[in-house]
């Protein structure tokens, strides 16, 4: 009888993983870099399974958790996932990125400087001086994508709703806010015929009220909750996504090649991205409840109805601004490089 012999296999390098519990662009590009990161153990920041130390961190939006690691011991990598800064500054990570597509508009010069130049003297197509995104202890990275590019094969509407912590501009629970966009957007893609296919849930878990809500408003449509590769499958069966408006749910749309609608903004974060879209030269239809149903109805067919002007905008500003939508791939070979450091 032979007996094979098998080499023993050298043990996995741990990483710690972590997103800013209630931002869903932080959760989803999480996600996305994880997927590029196969052949390490990816440990949630909070978990203590046994085996060996984790040998680096990876956080994206949360700068609190991130310098609270570091000054623990544990080499970070930090993540800026919203496009701008962190509110005061960068933490002491060892390795500081900020996600910036480049589709998004240059942020204002600062005092005293004009814009960047290219070489032939007309204005930069890479969005602004470093020194108004950053400063040097960061790096940008372009746009972050699913990490497999499948085009949508599918009709109807899949709708994702983010949920940030706090309250809205009415000051009410984000709950309640949540729950009347909903009524509005399913109220919307009826008048439209246009049937809903999923229903995927990012950010802060979404309360007992508003989950019941949920399930009287879409019976027999289970809702996702977070993000991940089953919310990306998911996309591959519909012909429009209906987002709060979030970076991702740009890269998504662009990704499965789908007409994109936002929902409201829930936060200054989502007021910020419904900002930028706005830039884009290419109308996003933003669902409005006071103009009722039947004007957003009508807005979403004529979406459905025209080519998608949005992926073919989005392909030509970032081709120009040398954007190869490789971000999540960037992120993960600084943190590889990280984790193979000798300790």
């Amino acid at each position: 009888m032979t007996h094979r012999i098998t080499a023993p296999q050298p043990p996995q390098h741990r990483l710690l993983v972590a997103a800013s519990h209630d931002d869903a662009d932080a959760q989803t590009l999480l996600s996305w870099i994880c997927a590029h990161l196969d052949g390490f153990e990816m440990v949630p920041v909070g978990e203590q399974p046994p085996g060996p130390p984790a040998r680096a961190a990876l956080v994206c939006g949360d700068k609190d958790l991130a310098e609270r690691l570091e000054k623990d011991g544990i080499p970070s990598v930090f993540v800026a996932t919203s496009g701008t800064v962190p509110t005061g500054g960068w933490p002491a990570s060892r390795i500081c990125l900020l996600h910036r597509p480049r589709w998004l508009p240059a942020p204002a010069p600062e005092a005293g400087s004009g814009p960047d130049m290219s070489s032939d003297g007309s204005p930069a197509t890479r969005p602004a001086a470093r020194s108004a995104l950053h400063d040097a202890r960061a790096d940008v990275v372009v746009t972050m994508a699913p990490p497999r590019a499948v085009r949508s094969r599918g009709d109807g509407a899949v709708l994702q709703l983010a949920l940030p912590a706090g309250l809205d501009d009415e000051n009410r629970n984000m709950d309640t806010a949540a729950a009347g966009m909903l009524r509005h957007a399913l109220a919307t893609l009826e008048g439209a015929a246009v049937p809903v296919r999923g229903l995927v849930l990012a950010g802060r878990p979404p309360g007992a009220n508003l989950l019941a809500t949920m399930v009287k408003l879409l019976p027999g449509v289970e809702p996702l909750t977070g993000v991940g590769a089953a919310a990306d499958r998911l996309l591959t069966q519909a012909s429009l996504l209906v987002s709060s408006p979030l970076l991702a749910a740009v890269a998504q749309a662009h990704t499965a090649r789908i007409p994109l609608a936002t929902l409201p903004p829930l936060g200054v974060a989502q007021q910020a991205v419904l900002r930028a879209l706005g830039d884009v030269d290419v109308v996003v239809p933003a669902l409005d409840p006071t103009a009722g149903a039947p004007h957003d109805a009508r807005r979403i067919r004529d979406l459905i109805a025209t080519p998608n002007l949005l992926a073919a905008r989005l392909d030509d500003v970032l081709e120009l601004a040398g954007d190869d939508r490789r971000g999540a791939q960037q992120v993960a070979r600084q943190v590889r490089q990280l984790l193979l450091v000798p300790m």
